[in-house]
């Protein structure tokens, strides 16, 4: 048992690490699984490189053993000088376990011929590194890698051996689950010729080997079997998690990374192309990685809708980008008022601080500013420093175009006029609930009753949505319907009116009224 434990890794700033510039922060907080998204060649592969290669065994704990020069390999074109980032981490010394060390923005780094730290001066923590290679089918690392043959040897003679331990079957009952089979036993096989180590599962009275098993389940099973034999607290990373895996199978290996991670406070970050990753963003951390000409943004839990922005083609004239849906029919609202519906697209970018990285993006890879903008809710970045200081944050550079896109981000992020300290939602109903019950009917009596209803909510943004079932119908007829009413109360003109002008102005702008 090593001397430290509880290692955390919180984030991750690069300056340089391949294709990654001017990285300002990758978090990997709050949850213990980090699912990292973005476009190919934006360096998502290269950012598990150097996370495998920054941390040494402690003692005799159980783990790989990673170099940066495994995978910075010096050649004629790149001698990688230059390469830095830092860590941000955690830990607990088990001579004093009730004081957390935190080391803030540890750096890594090649300096002329070697890279620093060295290895001996690495921070603690068992690592593993789950590669692309993991995904070749054992047949063909036989026939081509082993055999250097098309054919390979005519027969591949092994010996095998039930496994009972609890892990196996653990690897056994999962591995049922991700694909949906009862599988009754597994194998360990032992190939005479090499050595070496394959697996195997039995099912309906037939058993097989790796040597004949789907390259999905072969690959499972390695991981797996990392996730359930690696020491507590590890660092699992995991190179396109999804490969070989039907959507439905994908899903459930998430479950399962999800699950086993909680139980055995394993830190594992994956990167991944699929999508339907973001179906579990309330469990994973969702970081989108998108390069610009001259920088790496990060997005932390990117919607589709923001992803479709970053790599798709803006098609309608105007495009704005909110934090959710409610805010979303807020902005239509606004629209059908103008007359611009069929103009724009509405996007939805999540969480307030995606705000900026977003509309940086945009605007630094060449959109057309006055045809963007994002609007957040008001409670949060209100003031003009706090806006400046996200955008700093974000846009890093020192130089004159990097001051022109600071400038032209700042009046592309608005906001609702919110009273201090409360929710749109909130807001929106106690400006219904001042509405006279009298001259109200039908639909919007309903909407005023179901509201007035509503007394205590835990969170401050359920306000509208907890009206169901006294009010029977969807979350997006209920909004509609809300917003629909909000439009008549006194205080609507005074929430959108900074917003609605400039999309007035954009509209003009644009020949659009």
């Amino acid at each position: 048992m090593g001397r430290h434990t509880k290692q955390n890794l919180i984030s991750i700033k690069v300056d340089k690490i391949k294709n990654i510039d001017n990285l300002n922060g990758l978090d990997f907080t709050p949850h213990l699984v980090t699912a990292v998204l973005g476009a190919n060649c934006v360096g998502k592969s290269s950012l598990l490189h150097a996370l495998a290669s920054s941390f040494r065994p402690d003692g005799n704990d159980f783990s790989e053993i990673h170099k940066m020069s495994e995978y910075f390999k010096p050649n004629p074109h790149a001698l990688w000088s230059g390469t830095k980032f830092y860590l941000t981490y955690s830990y607990v010394d088990r001579t004093n376990p009730n004081a957390i060390i935190r080391v803030t923005d540890a750096v890594s780094e090649k300096r002329t011929s070697r890279w620093s730290p060295r290895q001996e001066s690495k921070p603690y923590r068992s690592v593993f590194f789950i590669g692309i290679y993991t995904s070749t089918p054992t047949l063909e690392y036989i026939n081509y890698i082993k055999n250097k043959s098309r054919t390979g040897s005519q027969q591949v003679k092994y010996s095998t051996t039930q496994l009972t331990d609890a892990n196996s079957i653990n690897i056994r009952t999962k591995t049922g689950y991700i694909f949906n089979r009862n599988y009754t036993e597994i194998y360990k096989h032992t190939i005479q010729k090499w050595n070496e180590v394959v697996y195997g599962l039995g099912i309906n009275g037939v058993t097989y080997s790796q040597v004949s098993m789907g390259a999905g389940e072969q690959r499972v099973i390695k991981i797996l079997k990392v996730l359930y034999e690696a020491p507590e607290y590890s660092l699992i990373l995991i190179d396109e998690i999804d490969l070989l895996l039907h959507e439905d199978a994908f899903q459930r290996l998430l479950e399962v990374v999800i699950d086993i991670s909680r139980n055995r406070n394993l830190q594992v970050i994956f990167t991944t192309h699929r999508e339907g990753v973001l179906k579990q963003s309330h469990k994973i951390n969702i970081r989108y990685i998108y390069k610009t000409d001259v920088q790496t943004l990060c997005i932390q839990q990117v919607t589709h809708d923001a992803m479709q922005s970053l790599t798709g083609v803006l098609e309608k004239p105007l495009s704005f980008f909110v934090e959710d849906d409610f805010s979303a029919r807020i902005v239509k609202q606004i629209c059908q008022q103008l007359g611009i519906v069929k103009y724009v697209d509405i996007n939805e970018f999540g969480s307030a601080i995606n705000a900026f990285s977003l509309t940086a993006g945009l605007i630094m890879s060449g959109k057309d500013k006055s045809k963007v903008l994002s609007i957040i809710d008001g409670d949060v970045y209100t003031t003009l420093q706090e806006k400046q200081t996200q955008i700093g944050k974000v846009i890093t550079g020192t130089d004159a175009r990097s001051n022109a896109w600071r400038a032209d981000l700042l009046p592309r992020i608005m906001q609702y006029q919110l009273p201090q300290g409360i929710k749109p939602e909130q807001y929106v109903r106690e400006c219904i609930l001042r509405l006279n019950p009298a001259m109200l009917s039908g639909i919007n009596l309903d909407i005023y009753n179901s509201l007035n209803s509503v007394q205590a909510v835990l969170n401050s943004h359920e306000y509208v949505n907890a009206i169901y079932p006294s009010y029977p119908e969807s979350s997006e007829v209920i909004i509609k319907d809300v917003i629909n009413l909000f439009g008549t109360t006194p205080e609507w003109n005074a929430f959108v009116n900074d917003v609605k002008i400039e999309m007035d102005t954009m509209a003009r702008n644009e020949g659009l009224i």
